[in-house]
């Protein structure tokens, strides 16, 4: 998956401009979305200009959860959390269901959609993934 390291030449290249794609958009989207993702998700996911705090720190625009044509990966990691990491390397993430709302949800995975995949469209449907997908998963 997009997620793994990256190994030949040709494939570090498309990466790099992947993400270079998805750095040009930060700018332009500031507002609500972006302050939530500042304060619960930059101190981990940075693009290189912060500390490593519980394990690597993969370029969000690669991440496969990102430009899926449905949201509910990532919405269920946002709901739970990473309690046990696909490798070593990657690390935990904390959950953020009794956090944050389904309303903040909604702001957080449409910002990291515009940002991380940019030209993708937007998920059409996220507030009824997001109350389905909570319900689905309460303890």
């Amino acid at each position: 998956p997009m997620n793994q390291p990256i190994t030949d030449a040709q494939s570090q290249a498309k990466a790099l401009k992947v993400v270079a794609t998805a750095q040009l958009s930060a700018g332009q989207l500031l507002g609500s979305g972006q302050r939530l993702f500042s304060g619960a998700c930059g101190s981990c996911h940075h693009d290189g200009d912060g500390p490593t705090l519980l394990g690597v720190n993969p370029p969000l625009a690669l991440n496969s959860n990102l430009h899926s044509s449905r949201p509910d990966n990532l919405i269920n990691i946002i709901l739970n959390g990473v309690h046990e990491p696909a490798t070593q390397g990657i690390g935990f993430m904390p959950a953020f269901k009794y956090a944050l709302s389904d309303a903040q949800i909604a702001e957080l995975a449409n910002y990291m959609r515009l940002r991380y995949a940019p030209g993708k469209p937007a998920w059409s449907n996220l507030p009824a993934d997001i109350a389905r997908l909570r319900t689905a998963t309460s303890d």
